[in-house]
Order: structure tokens, then sequence, then C-alpha cells
């Protein structure tokens, strides 16, 4: 928009006539008018004063001769041609995060998903070409309900876009010293979203029992099938279960300990907390009868490992997420039901817990989210303690009638 606005003025300072002259201010200020709009002004905010100037008194003192001297003072006020717009603060964003993900800290599916939502939803809008440091709340909040007009965009791609826009001012605050508004307080509740079936987008009980079922027939024979019994049996991500020590299983009291999460960088790892605010995230966890069996056989095929479970190789290494989801694949085609990747198991612990009427809250807590918000986006139909018995937990979702793991 800039560079359209500078093309314009310059063509009508060259401009041979005076027809040429007319015809590119007319485009001229139908571009700032247009602009003007986009930003929430107001046109009619533009008054005559007693000397025949042209007056606005908000969002700042401006009084000119000429119409066109008016809009490009507004215009320069929303969109300043300086350091702070959102999308240069953006590009100064990208290349900090880039960097950061070369570095091991951020996955990088994660920047390819930041990147894509921006080109999409922000590029070239007019809150793109707003200042951060005089971005107000009410502007995000015009923005939101902009780009979730008519209920065409799901809860999902929301916090995706969302996401973005708290990252970006996150950044103008911590790394540009900017006062900025705090996005993250702004509350959406009040917006409406696309309503999505996600029905078919979980493990059923049956199709659950028949994964369970294949997995347990190969109890003996690989991680992969025991790491997929379990989490099976757990509310838990994939990062968590691949980051369990030894040290979390408490047998005694037949809980684990959910307190960090691995995530793989090429062939290297680190270990953080898991996903989401720590004060909900990090918890206690039930583990039902046959959950024990399989952890006491793991630890018997692996007594040295810190990890509980580690490759097949020798190797003493974590699983990897993309390991675990091959191998879960290959069990559905067995079971005969169609393929969906481990964080669907979390969908389906949290559906089945409910299904089986445990309250809203007791799932909140045994999924480690912030608020019951994102717990009903798991249901398909703060303190760390275990939020529901371990009897409870297995008639849930232990498959009947199992035989024991055999004794080694």
């Amino acid at each position: 928009m800039d560079a359209l606005i500078e093309v314009l003025k310059s063509a009508i300072l060259e401009a041979g006539d005076s027809s040429e002259v007319e015809h590119m201010s007319r485009i001229l200020k139908t571009e700032y008018e247009n602009a003007l709009k986009r930003a929430g002004f107001d046109l009619s905010k533009i008054h005559t004063t007693s000397d025949g100037r042209l007056k606005v008194s908000t969002p700042i003192q401006i009084c000119r001769k000429k119409r066109i001297d008016v809009y490009e003072a507004l215009y320069k006020y929303y969109y300043p041609n300086d350091i702070d717009s959102f999308s240069a603060i953006y590009a100064e964003w990208l290349d900090y995060y880039t960097l950061i993900v070369n570095q091991g800290h951020r996955q990088p599916a994660t920047l390819r998903r930041h990147k894509y939502f921006y080109k999409k939803y922000i590029e070239d809008t007019w809150f793109d070409e707003l200042s951060v440091s005089k971005m107000k709340k009410s502007d995000v909040k015009r923005f939101y309900r902009e780009v979730t007009a008519d209920k065409q965009m799901t809860a999902t791609t929301f916090g995706n876009i969302k996401s973005l826009v708290n990252a970006v001012m996150q950044y103008a605050e911590t790394e540009k010293d900017l006062d900025v508004v705090s996005t993250y307080r702004i509350d959406t509740k009040d917006l409406a979203m696309k309503e999505v079936d996600n029905s078919e987008n979980v493990f059923s009980q049956s199709e659950h029992d028949a994964l369970m079922t294949v997995a347990w027939s190969k109890i003996q024979d690989s991680v992969y099938a025991r790491a997929i019994s379990v989490m099976g049996r757990l509310d838990c991500r994939i990062g968590e279960l691949s980051g369990l020590h030894w040290s979390d299983i408490d047998f005694d009291n037949r809980t684990v300990r959910i307190s960090r999460q691995l995530v793989w960088y090429g062939s290297e790892y680190i270990e953080r907390s898991p996903k989401g605010n720590a004060k909900y995230s990090k918890r206690i966890l039930p583990l039902t009868p046959q959950t024990i069996e399989v952890l006491k056989l793991q630890r018997r095929i692996s007594p040295f490992s810190e990890h509980v479970f580690v490759r097949d190789d020798g190797s003493g290494l974590p699983i990897k997420e993309k390991h675990f989801n091959k191998a879960l694949e290959r069990y559905c085609s067995q079971a005969g039901i169609k393929y969906r990747s481990s964080h669907k198991l979390r969908f389906y612990a949290v559906t089945r817990g409910l299904e089986c009427g445990e309250d809203i809250e007791t799932m909140r807590a045994m999924s480690g989210h912030s608020t019951i918000r994102m717990t009903e986006h798991y249901d398909r139909r703060s303190e760390i303690r275990p939020a529901i018995s371990p009897e409870e937990w297995a008639f849930i979702v232990d498959v009947p009638n199992r035989t024991k793991v055999a004794e080694n």
C-alpha cells in the first residue's frame, strides 16, 4: 500500500497536463479513503471549520486546507512507514524465530505453520500495516471479528492466527522494548466459529479395543507395541510418553507423573516442560492394571535405561514420534480400522472419559489443560494430583478379559 501511494504521488508530480493530474488525484484520494476505512476511520468525522479548513479531532488533531492533505496525515497515523508496523515487526520476528528453530528450540513445522497463516490471513491487510505501538485492543478484536465473520473459520484455524499475533506482539515487547497491548488478555469467547463434525476423527470404543488387541498380541516383540498399549490407556501426548523416566513411575501408588516432554530435532532431542501452562500440564495420572503389566514388562526388557520407552536397537535412545505413528498405522491396518495419529488416542481418552460419566473438570485436570474450553475441543461426542482413581480409569480404558503378560 505504501508503495502504491508513493507511485501515485510521483505520477501526479510528473503528469503532463491538468486532466492527467486530476485523474491520478482521484485515484490517490480513493486509495486513501479505502485505506482509512479499512483502519476503521469514519470519514464523516472530517468537518469544515469557520475559516474553510478541514479538521479532525480524533484519533489525532489535524487541520488542513485540502482534503487530500487530511487524508495523508491520517494515513501516516494509521499506517506509519517505520519499523513498528505489524508487518515490519513480523519480518524481524520471523528471522528471530527461524534462528531459534535452527538452534533446535522450536519445531520447523511450527515455523511453516506461522508463515502459512500470516500469508493467508494477515499479509497486506489493514491490520498488517498498523503500528504495534499504537495498536489498541479494540483493533485486535476488530481484526479477529473480521477473520471469523460468518462462521467461516474453525476454532483450530483461529487459534493458529491468535497464536501468531501473540508471538509477534510479545517479540515487539520483549525484544524491541516497545510498549504494546497485551493481546493474550483479549477475550475471544464471543466469537462464533465454524462448526466441524469431528465425530469420525477419533477412535471409537470398538476401534480402540481392536487396536489394543493387536498391540497386545505383539507386546513381547516391539517397544512400539508396548508404547501404544500404554498410550491407549493414558491421557497424554506422544512427547510426554517418550519423555517419561522410570523415576516418574510409582508402581506402589499406581500413578505416573507427567513432568516433561521430549522433542526430537533431527538426530538430537531436548526435554522441556509439557506443552501449555506448567501449573496444569504437569500432572499425575492413574495407571490401570494392564498398563502396569506392560510397564513392568518394559522394565524387564530395558532395566538400565533412564527413559521408559527406548528403541529396540540397543542404542538406549528414546522412541521417536514418527516411528510410533508408523507402528500405529501398521497396527490399525492389521486391526481393520482407519488409521489415526497418536494424538487421536488423546482425543479418545477425553471422549471416553466423558461418555462414562466423568465430569469435564476431571478430564481437564487429567489432560493437563489450563481451560475447560480446550478440553471441550477434545470432546468428540491446580495442583498435581490424581484426578481419578486407578480403578475408575481401568474401567474406562482397559479391555476386558485380557490375559496377563507372560513373565520372562
